[in-house]
């Protein structure tokens, strides 16, 4: 029976973590002046924080994906012969979300640089996904009862909980009893930065 449990136990932490893993995606067509696809264009996103680099080609769609972002602040670049390289940069990717960059190459030498700076309110278009994201900006600003950040999940839409107005952190005494958009407590997933 030990061995079932641990079993279990290592199943759940192992899929736990794949879907972590791929919890952030960006991805967009390439397309030239005319709006058609731009096949096998070498596209690479930077992560600002760590100077992670990564490379993709885009497929024969004209479309690129990059799955399995940590979330941060990205710079992404795109070559191909015959046009000028194409940056956009301070692509913000937030927990769980599908960034949509489309690349629109201009006709030019390689040498030659068109950058688009990323706006700073994204609306998520690619998912039909529900979530709230409380910045650490927000969390510093509030005067928490308790300093108990566990509470203020509740400020999201959708989210309902039977906690009591006070529900003092401890490391055994507090529930989480905290449904969203009508999921079960247990179905809840904690994603911490």
């Amino acid at each position: 029976m030990k061995y079932l449990y641990r079993s279990l136990g290592i199943f759940v932490l192992v899929l736990s973590m794949s879907i972590l893993a791929r919890a952030q995606e960006i991805d967009g067509l390439v397309t030239d002046p005319s709006g058609a696809i731009v096949p096998n264009v070498t596209v690479s996103v930077k992560q600002v924080e760590t100077g992670t680099v990564r490379t993709t080609q885009s497929g024969v769609s004209g479309l690129y994906h990059f799955s399995g972002l940590a979330i941060g602040t990205y710079d992404l670049k795109a070559t191909a012969t015959g046009f000028k390289t194409f940056t956009a940069t301070g692509l913000v990717l937030n927990v769980a979300q599908t960034l949509r960059e489309n690349v629109a190459l201009t006709l030019g030498s390689e040498s030659q640089t068109v950058t688009v700076e990323a706006n700073v309110l994204q609306v998520q278009t690619e998912t039909n996904e529900v979530s709230s994201l409380i910045t650490g900006k927000q969390i510093e600003q509030l005067a928490t009862n308790g300093r108990n950040v566990i509470s203020l999940t509740t400020l999201g839409t959708g989210v309902s909980t039977t906690n009591p107005s006070f529900n003092g952190v401890t490391a055994q005494g507090s529930s989480f009893n905290l449904s969203f958009n009508g999921m079960r407590p247990d179905h809840n997933d904690w994603l911490l930065r």
